[in-house]
């Protein structure tokens, strides 16, 4: 609920980040961070996470 909420705080970034175009749009994304959190906490045993990529190289 905490990455929706700042997900959705970034007003400027609706259509751009969360594909969406009007508000009605709004739920099924919700359906869609909850889904892909679920599936990525799955193969270590939680209810959810979040995958970050270390970058050594710049």
């Amino acid at each position: 609920d905490r990455k929706l909420a700042a997900l959705e705080a970034h007003v400027s970034q609706f259509e751009s980040t969360m594909q969406a175009t009007d508000p009605s749009q709004l739920e099924p994304f919700r359906a869609r961070i909850r889904s892909r959190v679920a599936e990525l906490g799955r193969p270590h045993g939680l209810a959810a996470a979040e995958v970050f990529r270390l970058v050594t190289d710049l």
